[in-house]
């Protein structure tokens, strides 16, 4: 597995509403993975401080979303398809007017086909994470896109001395004796 998987990333989104020249409290959305590569069945740990010092509620809505591209080449230019499917979904709590959120979302990857960006010239699937606030009135939102890789290998730690314990029943070493 390649480093770039491995490092952990993070995003920030910021809104300050403003009536006629007076701002009002700003609420920031702060976002950060461990990885960004992940098997299906592994849990994905998202932590995010939302720090609300507006005039409205909001409330964490985290999206695991899948898109499927397919290409198809007739004459010179080509037909495009873009389909896009929700994977996954977590809502966090409200968080009212001044006060501040610490959250830790554990969200396990679901059974999906994996990642596949450049592998086929006919057919491309990717995925995104995203954090987004809503607020409770207005309808607006913070948004924060972190791309993730769905693989089929498992992150090992190089160098690691524990190895896979693999089990064989007492049936097994009966019919191998034979």
């Amino acid at each position: 597995m390649d480093e770039q998987y491995l490092k952990p990333v993070s995003g920030q989104d910021k809104k300050v509403k403003c009536c006629l020249c007076c701002a009002k409290g700003p609420v920031t959305l702060s976002c950060s993975l461990d990885r960004t590569a992940f098997c299906c069945g592994e849990t994905l740990k998202l932590k995010s401080i939302i720090d609300n010092q507006g005039e409205e509620a909001v409330k964490l809505k985290v999206r695991l979303l899948q898109y499927c591209e397919f290409f198809v080449e007739r004459g010179v230019l080509g037909v495009t398809k873009e389909v896009q499917h929700l994977v996954l979904e977590y809502k966090g709590e409200t968080v009212v007017p001044n006060e501040r959120q610490d959250t830790c979302a554990n969200l396990r990857i679901p059974t999906v086909p994996t990642t596949t960006m450049g592998v086929c010239r006919l057919a491309q699937i990717y995925y995104t994470l995203v954090a987004c606030l809503e607020f409770d009135k207005s309808g607006d939102d913070l948004q924060i896109n972190f791309p993730i890789t769905i693989g089929t290998v498992p992150f090992r730690i190089p160098n690691s001395n524990l190895q896979p314990h693999i089990g064989y029943g007492p049936y097994s070493q009966d019919k191998m004796a034979r």
